[in-house]
């Protein structure tokens, strides 16, 4: 018998990182045939790697999930394998996209595509987020920037922009804007995922109230996703901490970098005119093109001297058994 922990969710959200905090607890513990895996790189990535490997009889989730339940609250079930309709599939591939991290998520993802046993059981439990420590509240504004922080890098990646008008008992009032103006499709997509994030980070979220952008702006319609298909780029001990790699993946240059063990990929070309990267420094959390001498993320490619240019493109990518795969496909 083969069994699969796996604990999902955002680190260093008190609380509500038990998925990964549970994971990091009994990682010294597996054997006899149970293994214990953060499973909280993308529900995209987690399919594939599950399907590229012998298969387990069970699997059990483990995460925070905001119910609306008294906190401490915990469910435990046998996941059904129902799935919603394809619309909502494909939305939720979206999310997946945009960096979302959530056990729903993870479970629609994969068992649209695959990877998972026959036996998935799940566990949840109700997060306290503050009130469980004797810590001052947060301004909700400002735990609602920190939220959209983390999907910003994808909406930028389309050419669309959110923008935070207020926030008001529980009402997030957004302006969704470039990409996401006059395409409905692409508007609820990213909306959908902005729910979702801000389920996880803002514990009084209510609802998304979105205002239409002030000027009208060129359009860029989001295209239709492709399922990523991931292939072998190099071994992940070829990229240490603090160092680039650059390397040819299907006919396209990709820079892998390594952040505080970490390790990100974009297409290998600075945002500005597509000079190759490789010969950049990386400081820290910021990588600086050898060419212009601009700063951009280098966990999200988002340009940190100037927001108004653009971001480097993000390459999808996943470390099975010390290799490092990218999925060019869809960049």
């Amino acid at each position: 018998m083969r069994v699969l922990v796996g604990g999902v969710g955002y680190r260093n959200l008190r609380d509500g990182s038990l998925g990964p905090h549970v994971t990091d607890l009994l990682a010294g513990r597996a054997g006899d045939g149970v293994e214990v895996e953060d499973l909280s790189y993308g529900p995209v990535a987690v399919s594939h790697n599950l399907r590229e490997r012998p298969s387990y009889t069970r699997l059990v989730l483990v995460g925070a999930v905001r119910r609306g339940g008294e906190p401490g609250t915990i469910e435990r079930y046998r996941w059904n394998g129902a799935l919603p309709p394809p619309d909502e599939i494909q939305a939720r591939v979206a999310e997946a996209v945009t960096g979302v991290i959530s056990l729903d998520n993870l479970l629609v993802v994969c068992g649209a595509f695959g990877g998972f046993p026959d036996d998935v059981r799940v566990i949840e439990v109700e997060p306290a987020l503050l009130a469980m420590y004797d810590l001052a509240p947060v301004d909700d504004r400002v735990l609602v920037e920190e939220a959209l922080d983390e999907v910003r890098p994808y909406i930028h990646s389309h050419g669309g922009e959110v923008e935070l008008l207020d926030v008001e008992d529980g009402v997030v009032h957004l302006r969704l804007s470039g990409a996401c103006d006059g395409c409905a499709g692409s508007a609820m997509t990213l909306k959908r995922g902005i729910e979702e994030v801000l389920r996880e980070r803002y514990a009084d979220f209510k609802e998304i109230v979105a205002y239409e952008p002030e000027q009208p702006k060129p359009l860029l319609q989001i295209q239709k996703l492709k399922r990523p298909v991931f292939v072998e780029a190099a071994a992940a001990e070829d990229v240490a901490p603090g160092q680039l790699k650059a390397v040819v993946v299907e006919e396209i240059s990709v820079l892998l970098l390594n952040v505080a063990g970490e390790i990100y990929a974009f297409k290998n070309g600075c945002a500005l005119d597509g000079l190759p990267l490789e010969g950049g420094r990386l400081s820290a959390t910021v990588l600086v093109c050898p060419w212009h001498n601009c700063g951009y993320d280098a966990r999200s490619g988002k340009r940190l001297d100037d927001s108004s240019e653009p971001a480097l493109a993000v390459v999808p990518i996943a470390v099975q058994e010390g290799a490092i795969q990218v999925a060019v496909n869809v960049v």
